[in-house]
């Protein structure tokens, strides 16, 4: 029985899991998503070897360490931190650096359990087209292509169902988008202050001595140079996200 487990587990198809890039302060252990998605790997039969390369994003180096480790795949994650955590899940073939399957989710300080449902998909639809690729080892075979709602078959080699690849992460342009988006919202905030102290000021008759007016119409006009600061930021970092959403 011993032998037998054994054998099993040294025949389950082996991935890598590294963390590639963080972006902002992270504010959990890493262990946090970590851990979670490499049980729901497991959970979907395949064996996990963890890497710690220091990547900082980029895609050379990833497959780099995934090529020392002697691995044929490498699921790569991406975390955006915050309030909320955006997390991208990628899964890189090392032979040729390309992107198999994409993940990218937002929660709030753990894994739910639909998270880990959608990790486990990306596991089990991975552990079969290794399978494949290693029944085949002895078969000659033409070049993979990636194709948008492909099926694993023994002559394509290594190949899921997967979107056209990507190349870069799509986290840092949503980060971007949102932080625009608040900065807007603070500047309709300074705006709607700055709009009551000038009504104040302007009311007639007014209660205000010439000292408490002249003061209050300086915060009223503080207020609007302010949120015109912060409206054009906001405009400035939508821009800057939606240009990195929809560059190649």
């Amino acid at each position: 029985m011993i032998a037998l487990v054994t054998a099993l587990v040294l025949a389950a198809p082996t991935t890598g899991l590294m963390v590639s890039e963080q972006i902002g302060k992270p504010t959990q252990p890493l262990a946090t998503f970590l851990d979670p998605i490499d049980a729901e790997l497991v959970a979907a039969k395949l064996e996990v070897r963890r890497l710690s390369a220091k990547c900082d994003g980029k895609r050379d180096c990833l497959v780099e360490a995934g090529r020392a480790a002697q691995l044929k795949t490498v699921v790569a994650l991406t975390i955006a931190w915050g309030k909320r955590q955006t997390i991208d899940v990628e899964v890189i073939r090392i032979r040729d650096a390309v992107t198999l399957n994409q993940l990218t989710f937002t929660t709030a300080g753990k894994l739910t359990d639909s998270d880990r449902a959608k990790v486990r998909v990306v596991g089990a639809q991975l552990f079969e087209a290794l399978s494949a690729e290693e029944k085949t080892t002895d078969v000659p075979r033409r070049e993979p292509e990636l194709v948008t709602n492909a099926t694993p078959s023994t002559d394509a080699g290594l190949v899921l169902t997967t979107p056209p690849p990507s190349s870069r992460s799509k986290v840092p342009g949503w980060v971007l988008v949102g932080g625009g988006a608040a900065t807007g919202v603070v500047a309709g905030v300074l705006t709607g202050v700055a709009t009551s102290q000038r009504a104040d000021v302007e009311r007639d008759p007014n209660p205000l001595t010439r000292v408490q007016a002249q003061e209050l119409a300086n915060q009223a006009n503080g207020g609007y140079t302010a949120a015109l600061v912060c409206s054009v930021a906001a405009g400035a970092l939508i821009t800057a996200g939606i240009v990195w959403l929809v560059a190649e």
